[in-house]
């Protein structure tokens, strides 16, 4: 495959971080749940779950529900407001009562930092207990508090999430982090969060990141079909592969526009 555009299956390992997409058009998503009525042993939801971690003894949820009931109870009857995100006990599964915030906008990712003292929240919303925060926040798994000096601002939704030794690295639909350009994909400190000067460019939403254990890359997948940034010597590596039977993988390495083509290995055949 010539140029810089990638059709199908990708990799895409930018400034040292290798990235891995889906890079043909996804199908809709729907924006219902079908859930249980039926009374269940376990807490349940009135809408669904999209994001989950788990940290310092305690399973944090988030996603499009605006209640939870508990074990025996039939949907409509003793529900308990959690508006978009909770939080239950990781051993016994009971709701975390002390964990109760208010957002305005839906949870699509929850990541934990590599302590566990803090978990990470992404989705729509802009506000947290009433106050300013931009698609992304961050809580206290101690105290369960809204951390209060962790408030980067994202220009929209916030759709994936995760976390490598001092860094979040979020992906979605967003074009502006603390406003500064950062197309789908940006990272910021854990601590602080100042935006760091990792800066792939993608042309469509991510919808999901992960990073290699040792921290060397990361791995994003969603609709795109290019990503261009190099912001460092580290090589780029870009991988396509063909869905269609009998078709080989192609690869390219490229470093700051050189590009060199790889080996075409043939499929496995079964």
């Amino acid at each position: 495959m010539r140029g810089d555009v990638l059709k199908k299956v990708g990799i895409l390992a930018l400034g040292g971080a290798l990235v891995a997409a889906l890079l043909a058009p996804a199908p809709a998503q729907s924006i219902g749940a079908s859930l249980s009525a039926l009374t269940s042993p376990a807490w349940q939801t009135n809408a669904s779950v999209q994001g989950l971690a788990v940290a310092n003894g305690k399973a944090y949820v988030g996603g499009r529900f605006t209640t939870v009931r508990p074990p025996g109870a039939t949907a409509g009857t003793n529900e308990q407001a959690r508006t978009y995100l909770a939080a239950f006990d990781q051993s016994t599964g009971s709701l975390d009562t002390g964990f109760d915030h208010v957002l305005n906008g839906m949870v699509w990712a929850i990541a934990a930092s590599a302590d566990g003292s803090r978990v990470f929240v992404g989705g729509d919303f802009t506000k947290v207990d009433g106050q300013t925060r931009n698609r992304i926040a961050a809580f206290d798994t101690a105290t369960g508090a809204l951390v209060t000096n962790w408030k980067p601002s994202v220009s929209y939704r916030v759709k994936a999430l995760a976390v490598s030794g001092s860094a979040v690295y979020l992906g979605g639909s967003f074009g502006l982090v603390n406003n500064i350009a950062r197309p789908r994909l940006a990272a910021v400190t854990t601590s602080t969060a100042t935006l760091l000067p990792w800066a792939p460019q993608m042309d469509n939403d991510v919808y999901a990141i992960d990073v290699a254990d040792d921290g060397s890359r990361v791995f994003a997948g969603g609709n795109f079909s290019a990503a261009t940034g190099c912001t460092s010597p580290t090589p780029v590596t870009v991988a396509a592969a063909s869905t269609a039977p009998g078709r080989r993988t192609s690869a390219r390495e490229t470093c700051c526009g050189r590009t060199t083509a790889w080996a075409r290995p043939r499929p496995s055949r079964s």
